[in-house]
């Protein structure tokens, strides 16, 4: 049984974060901020009948190619409404293949003793671990270019085998880097590599964007470049590859043309919303350094790690291998393409965190006795032992009340273990580096999973699902079927829970005076903001929401209702 558990140790290491993950999956609520504008876009689709040219609202809405819109939407079909459950999914899925596709492209780089801690080194850095259960399409974009620039190192370097590092290798024969390492060889040949490669290229631009062909083509020449074989670039971004992938954006901008026209989709998709946001951006303008601050939270707890071994790399040229060298150049192009672009996100430079984390993995073996290389794990090993004693001294506002359920403070605990159990690994057993690894991960996925179950109650502070459900009980018992909302972020999807549009007003307007001569509506605000309401009836608040009704007939005292844990 422990054989059969060693030998498949990375499926049930993803397995086990699968399921101390299923309570965020499960039981937590979509965001205002753009996961439920997601899921309004793609009951708007559902509604009009198109699959290319979206819109929000009937507002145009070219900032992401369809992909992601229609597994959404297939899903809203199969199971009759939005399930978080399958939608993270849509998210967990490209993280895991990922991390597996990391783990077997560099089985013959590191040892057993590695393999595991490297993954979990990427599973649990802050961005990649949040967006693999958000509702968004970054991670599957990661995923596919992933893909591609594995193909591509496949075709780049056919012959060469991939030594261990330090002759510390798992032992096992060399394998070619011309043998795929998720299929077989005579599954998968360079043939069919040759084809595959555009097609994974493609499917990151259909996911979400430019980023999708910009990063391995950087990727790419840069490696190309490194190596002096410049003349080679035309060998894999030739007839073949530029063909079908010109071909198939054909096949997307005919169908949004069809849908949607040149002036009123076109327009925006190909010229707004990429040389728009690369070189003059309208939303998001950060400056040139701004990823060089957003990589140290990015990286997160591991920050001090990574960096520090990538610094070590460069500085001293200590490159082991030519898979290290293509690593680095994926992460070091992309961090450069993504600096020289006006619009900047954290979430942007999602697609090089795996690159930056494995290329600085694959120097662990060499340099883990050093002190320095303890210190960057002991200092977030003490920082989670000081996590319960934090939560405990300070007070979170009314907004974040849900700190102080049981099930966060559970978590809370366990992270605190795992801090203090990883600092014995590193003081007192030997120095051992990826134990103390592996204690302060699980510790982390077991406090996600405690402080999950937190999540029907702190729902009532995160999302709208709670109050709208509410408002739907409300409407029904009066007879009602306006809706409106006020000071309210991204109130206009509240149509995701309420099945129908809503009238959202100016934060500056006065919702007394905007309904005076109407009939009933239900108004959906902050509790902050419910005293400035006058005249409303059947009002409850739920969490930092709240809502009333306006001009009802039927009222002449207002019953005013809270809700509590």
């Amino acid at each position: 049984m422990c054989y059969i558990l060693k030998k498949n140790e990375i499926y049930v290491l993803l397995v086990s974060i699968a399921l101390a993950l299923l309570p965020l999956m499960l039981l937590r609520d979509f965001t205002p901020q753009n996961e439920l504008r997601y899921l309004s876009i793609a009951d708007e689709a559902l509604r009009n009948h198109v699959f290319f040219a979206f819109s929000n609202h009937g507002e145009p809405y070219a900032d992401k190619p369809p992909l992601y819109f229609w597994l959404l939407m297939l899903g809203r079909t199969i199971l009759g409404s939005h399930q978080m459950w399958f939608i993270a999914l849509l998210s967990f899925i490209p993280a895991a293949v990922t991390v597996l596709l990391f783990y077997h492209w560099t089985q013959n780089e590191l040892n057993d003793k590695w393999r595991i801690p490297a993954a979990l080194l990427l599973m649990t850095s802050g961005l990649y671990l949040s967006l693999s259960f958000i509702v968004r399409m970054d991670m599957l974009m990661t995923m596919f270019i992933a893909l591609a620039l594995h193909s591509f190192y496949r075709l780049a370097e056919p012959g060469s085998a991939c030594p261990a590092v330090g002759g510390q290798g798992t032992g096992q024969s060399a394998q070619s880097a011309g043998q795929s390492v998720l299929f077989s060889h005579r599954s998968v040949s360079l043939g069919t590599e040759r084809w595959l490669f555009p097609l994974w290229v493609f499917l990151a631009v259909f996911s979400k964007g430019p980023v999708g062909i910009l990063m391995p083509l950087v990727t790419s020449i840069s490696y190309l470049l490194l190596l002096k074989r410049g003349r080679e670039i035309l060998k894999f971004w030739g007839l073949r590859t530029c063909g079908v992938i010109v071909l198939l954006c054909l096949i997307w901008f005919g169908g949004v043309f069809s849908e949607g026209g040149w002036a009123y989709y076109i327009d925006n998709l190909l010229i707004n919303q990429t040389v728009g946001r690369a070189v003059h951006s309208f939303a998001h303008r950060e400056p040139v350094y701004y990823y060089l601050e957003s990589v140290w939270y990015t990286l997160a707890p591991w920050s001090f790690l990574v960096i520090g071994l990538l610094a070590v790399i460069l500085i001293r040229r200590r490159i082991t291998s030519r898979l290290q060298l293509f690593f680095l150049c994926a992460a070091l192009s992309t961090f450069v393409m993504l600096s020289l672009a006006s619009g900047k996100l954290q979430v942007y430079l999602l697609p090089a965190v795996p690159f930056m984390v494995y290329a600085a993995a694959l120097s662990l073996p060499q340099y883990a006795g050093r002190g320095w290389v303890r210190l960057c794990i002991v200092v977030p090993a003490l920082l989670q032992c000081v996590f319960l004693p934090a939560l405990l001294f300070f007070k979170p506002g009314a907004d974040f009340a849900y700190l102080e359920l049981p099930a966060v403070k559970f978590g809370a605990v366990m992270i605190t273990l795992g801090g203090g159990a990883a600092l014995y690994c590193l003081l007192r057993r030997g120095h051992d580096l990826a134990r103390a690894v592996k204690c302060m991960s699980a510790a982390l996925f077991l406090g996600l999973f405690l402080a999950g179950f937190a999540l029907p109650a702190a729902n009532e502070w995160l999302g709208y699902r709670v109050i709208c459900a509410q408002a739907l009980k409300t409407a029904r018992q009066e007879g009602i079927t306006h809706f409106a909302a006020w000071n309210l972020r991204r109130a206009e999807n509240l149509d995701v829970y309420l099945g129908v549009g809503v009238t959202v007003l100016a934060n500056k307007a006065d919702p007394n005076a905007e309904f005076a001569s109407s009939g009933p509506v239900v108004l959906i605000t902050r509790s902050r903001d419910l005293p400035r309401v006058q005249g409303g009836a059947h009002t409850e608040t739920w969490g930092k929401f709240a809502l009333t009704v306006l001009n009802d007939p039927c009222s002449s005292k207002p019953c005013v209702k809270s809700s509590g844990f």
